[in-house]
């Protein structure tokens, strides 16, 4: 069965190892976790606005060398994941799928009472519409790689041992 992980900040933070919003132990476990999906090829894909997020979070480390080899870091894996889709894929696709209007009428009503922010209901939204792209009949789960136990509520198909920190 192959398997389709849609990245929220929160992985991407740990993953990165961002001072004061990683912990050593959360660090070691998401990093397994993205060596495990590359070497079983499963789809990493990472949504634009939880890249801006990191970057936005790289910004506050106050650490001037730390946050210029973070972003030296981020740099490169953006790079190499526009040219080759490697370690990730960034979403949106070229042809964006998704109707912004249905998706922010659907914010409004349903996932901010839940205290979800936009980004996490666009990081939803696109997992929802991997889901409706791959069923299970075909042999394929889409999960939502997240911290967040509100997001990773709505996830398309229940990941077994999830890690939500």
């Amino acid at each position: 069965m192959s398997r389709i992980y849609v990245i929220d900040t929160s992985y991407l933070l740990e993953l990165f190892a961002v001072p004061g919003f990683s912990t050593e132990q959360a660090v070691k476990t998401i990093q397994a976790k993205f060596k495990e999906a590359i070497q079983a090829r499963s789809q990493l894909i990472v949504p634009l606005g939880c890249l801006f997020e990191l970057a936005n979070h790289i910004a506050d480390v106050p650490d001037v060398g730390q946050r210029l080899a973070l972003v030296e870091k981020l740099t490169k894996a953006v790079e190499s994941s526009v040219a080759t889709a490697q370690p990730w894929q960034i979403s949106p696709p070229d042809k964006l799928d998704i109707a912004l209007p249905r998706m922010f009428a659907e914010y409004a009503k349903t996932y901010l009472p839940q205290g979800m922010g936009l980004t996490d209901t666009y990081t939803l939204e696109e997992a929802l519409r991997l889901r409706r792209k791959y069923s299970p009949a075909m042999g394929c789960m889409v999960h939502i790689w997240t911290k967040d136990r509100i997001l990773k509520a709505h996830e398309p198909d229940k990941e077994p041992n999830p890690f939500v920190g």
